[in-house]
């Protein structure tokens, strides 16, 4: 952590006073990502979460084949590609009135469900687990410097012992990806119409084989730890609560507009259909060109960055769902 006094560049930090708190890189959450906050007596009065880096995607496809997407879109993530070729592959069937057979949606399920798995295990032992944990002197334990360690020593090696078991069960979910996908990150076998591999016998043994050696450390590892993160940090659920409002766009379609997982809003504690017509993107504080509030699906909102645009401090765009945060 870094301290400094307010930046006099920043008419927000020298009109509130106070002293700036800089954290920066937040690594385990995002590599180009830091946050600022500014402490007035005791109290944060100003923050700023600032995205450093400039992807550009919007631009790069502008202009190229239509099909390139699935591919290039997927380079956003070395984590998550495959939900962007998913995406872009909805994309360009609805474009094209294409119809997906009934083992394309299948495959393409399970690469993304595999994906899921490896996400959740990466998100929860790698990325969350070590602030809780007094581990060994080596990454990611190197100099924690917690002070709120409330597991015993006999918990905290368990846990320990179940970070490293987890580098190996999230190797598996990438496994998995690649049987259909042919490599992992950034795979090949999710395209628009389907995908690319046919759903074979050994492929589709060997996927079940590698899935129940999975669910088997989620059983008996993943759940049960989560739980316990949560039964021991109870009083954690009070620090930093979000809005309340959630989104989903639907999860593992069947079909048309057919989801295992609904698509659905909830607002201000009340369930609504979702309306992509509501969505809207700010770039008020970002590095872009403003422009009036559109859907994100109008070609004129492609993103022009602008560097040195005033009050700006961030790459990052903030979407809106009605006006709110989700």
């Amino acid at each position: 952590m870094k301290t400094s006094p307010p930046d006099s560049r920043s008419p927000s930090t020298t009109n509130r006073g106070g002293r700036k708190i800089s954290l920066s890189p937040i690594t385990r959450s995002s590599g180009p990502l830091s946050i600022q906050v500014v402490v007035n007596q005791g109290r944060v009065v100003n923050a700023q979460v600032i995205g450093g880096l400039f992807r550009g995607y919007e631009l790069i496809m502008v202009g190229r084949d239509p099909f390139d997407a699935t591919y290039l879109t997927e380079k956003i993530c070395g984590i998550c590609s495959t939900a962007h070729a998913m995406v872009s592959s909805l994309m360009l069937e609805e474009l094209y009135f294409t119809e997906v057979p009934p083992n394309g949606w299948i495959i393409r399920n399970l690469m993304l469900g595999a994906e899921f798995l490896q996400n959740h295990l990466r998100h929860f032992y790698f990325l969350e687990l070590p602030d809780y944990l007094q581990g060994p002197t080596c990454f990611p334990f190197i100099n924690p410097g917690g002070r709120d360690y409330r597991f015993s020593p006999k918990v905290n090696e368990r846990l320990l012992n179940h970070y490293y078991e987890a580098v190996k069960a999230s190797l598996l979910a990438h496994e998995l990806l690649a049987l259909f996908g042919a490599k992992v990150p950034h795979a090949h076998g999710l395209v628009p119409g389907g995908a690319t591999v046919e759903p074979r016998a050994d492929l589709i043994n060997k996927f079940g084989a590698v899935l129940a050696q999975i669910r088997h450390f989620i059983d008996t590892c993943l759940l049960p730890d989560t739980e316990l993160l949560a039964e021991t940090y109870a009083d954690y659920f009070q620090i930093g609560q979000g809005p309340g409002n959630f989104l989903s766009y639907g999860g593992f379609s069947r079909g048309k507009e057919e989801y295992q997982i609904p698509a659905g809003v909830i607002l201000g504690g009340e369930w609504q259909p979702l309306d992509l017509d509501k969505i809207t993107e700010s770039v008020e504080y970002s590095w872009f060109r403003k422009q009036p509030a559109k859907r994100v699906t109008d070609l004129e909102a492609v993103k022009q960055p602008e560097s040195n645009k005033p009050g700006a401090y961030t790459w990052v765009i903030a979407p809106r769902y009605a006006g709110q945060v989700m």
